[in-house]
């Protein structure tokens, strides 16, 4: 059984760096996606391989704020009230921006939006809010299993999560043209925030800050970042090859459920 003592709430500063550089990694991938700039530049070329570098790059930001969640919520007090805390930043800048294109393109914002912006989850206006949605009402009994339960079958399940939703998930071939074997959606789920939860909140059971060595865990994200690159760009080419076209952006090696990306991640 794991015993944490009492709740307590410290101020991480290093976490604190890695949201921030989280953010960026974020930024990064909306930039570059959301703007179809890839999809508009030569496959190959030099400019397509450097953006796709900053992707991969930048690939373990949402496992990363998962795995923060995890590894802060476990030892702290669980108010229901964040959530509302969180609502209302997302409404702040649904509503900031919303009004921001309305005053600059008056035709393409619908009133129904001013309407359905105030309820992100079931409008699904944001993808991680609403996955994440459902994992914050999880927290406090995710929390009572992994208070519960043995620091050694803690372990197995670790092993079984990763075995089964990423390592078994990265080689699946589905009939119908489906490789989401548990309905993952390639980490853009609340299944695979809780499975990172998991994780974040057992890197905190186990003490792992006391045996990693900084400067090895970065030489173990670059090379990480490296073959996620040439798997990626080794992807591209077979397909491009073999079906003749390729949607830059449907790669199996960019998903956040990666083994590797989620080494990248911890």
């Amino acid at each position: 059984m794991v015993n944490i003592g009492k709740f307590t709430k410290k101020h991480y500063v290093g976490i604190d760096l890695i949201k921030i550089i989280g953010m960026f990694m974020i930024v990064t991938l909306h930039v570059i996606c959301t703007s179809n700039l890839i999809n508009k530049t030569p496959m190959f070329s030099l400019n397509y391989n450097i953006l796709k570098f900053f992707v991969v790059m930048s690939l373990p930001a949402i496992d990363c704020f998962a795995l923060i969640t995890g590894y802060i919520y476990f030892d702290i007090k669980f108010k229901y009230s964040r959530i509302i805390e969180l609502w209302l930043q997302v409404l702040f800048y649904t509503v900031s921006i919303t009004l921001l294109v309305k005053l600059l393109l008056p035709n393409s914002v619908k009133s129904l939006y001013f309407i359905l912006m105030f309820f992100p989850v079931i409008g699904s206006w944001y993808w991680y809010f609403t996955v994440y949605f459902g994992l914050f009402f999880l927290i406090p009994f995710i929390n009572i299993f992994l208070r519960q339960v043995s620091k050694n079958n803690l372990k197995k399940l670790i092993f079984t999560l990763v075995m089964l939703f990423s390592i078994l998930n990265l080689f699946a071939v589905g009939g119908n043209g489906s490789r989401d074997l548990f309905v993952i959606r390639g980490g853009h789920s609340t299944i695979w925030l809780v499975i990172m939860y998991i994780l974040g909140a057992s890197l905190k059971i186990f003490e792992i800050e006391k045996y990693v060595d900084k400067k090895l865990c970065v030489l173990i994200y670059l090379v990480a970042c490296v073959l996620v690159f040439l798997g990626s760009m080794a992807t591209d080419f077979v397909t491009l090859k073999y079906l003749g076209k390729v949607n830059k952006f449907n790669n199996f090696m960019l998903e956040c459920t990666n083994p590797i990306v989620l080494l990248m991640a911890n």
